[in-house]
């Protein structure tokens, strides 16, 4: 069941965990499980966040609200620090690369875009805006 699972995407550890005891699994039974694809490499939490991180490059979010999604999914918020460390780069990397998206958009609604996907004002001051 837990190979099926992961057969969509990659899943956090406790994706899988709460996945597995939905099905009927016993605690024992799920922890070997997990133990074994986890040696196996089917379960990284690590490889996880780095996966959701490319996956947020097609719809450029803040990394508040990434960690965020993380920590809904089940990752620890240590090891979420620890993989991801200092954003204040990445994010205006991703807000720079939304506004090349929204070229030829009026400024507010370009501004209002990176609101919405969680972007600081100070980050939205200095991205350079198109108009």
């Amino acid at each position: 069941q837990a190979l099926w699972f992961l057969k969509f995407r990659p899943r956090s550890e406790a994706e899988v965990r709460a996945y597995l005891a939905k099905k009927g699994g016993q605690a024992q039974d799920i922890n070997e499980a997990v133990d074994k694809l986890k040696r196996m490499k089917f379960i990284d939490d690590e490889e996880f966040i780095r996966f959701w991180l490319r996956r947020r490059q097609a719809r450029p979010k803040a990394s508040w609200v990434i960690k965020l999604e993380l920590k809904k999914l089940g990752v620890a918020s240590e090891l979420i620090d620890r993989v991801l460390g200092d954003q204040k780069q990445a994010d205006r990397q991703r807000a720079t690369q939304l506004v090349e998206k929204l070229r030829g958009k009026d400024r507010e609604k370009v501004i209002a875009t990176l609101a919405r996907r969680g972007f600081d004002w100070d980050t939205i001051k200095r991205v350079k805006l198109v108009s």
